[in-house]
């Protein structure tokens, strides 16, 4: 057929075709950028889920040592005084004997 309306619309499709072609190789790439994100962000998220246990297992050794540390400091005073209290005794004593 040479009907020009039947020719301007296979001029439009021509036209039309490459456009078209080009926009699925677009789509496609960006897919493809689409599912290297996803995988970027799965791999942020385990390193962040991995990170947070290693950041509670820090502040859990932590508060191991900060309660050694205290236990530690807890007897040392305990030893202080009772050595105080026992000087303190002995003096009294030897002050006794000596002034009567």
């Amino acid at each position: 057929m040479n009907d020009p309306a039947h020719m301007m619309l296979e001029k439009r499709i021509l036209e039309v075709e490459p456009r078209v072609s080009l926009m699925e190789k677009i789509i496609a790439k960006i897919e493809g950028i689409l599912e290297q994100l996803d995988k970027r962000v799965s791999r942020i998220e385990e390193d962040l889920r991995s990170l947070r246990v290693e950041v509670k297992e820090d502040i859990r050794r932590l508060d191991e040592k900060i309660d050694r540390v205290g236990e530690k400091v807890d007897s040392d005073f305990k030893w202080t005084i009772a050595i105080m209290v026992s000087g303190f005794i002995a003096t009294s004593l030897i002050l006794k004997l000596l002034l009567g």
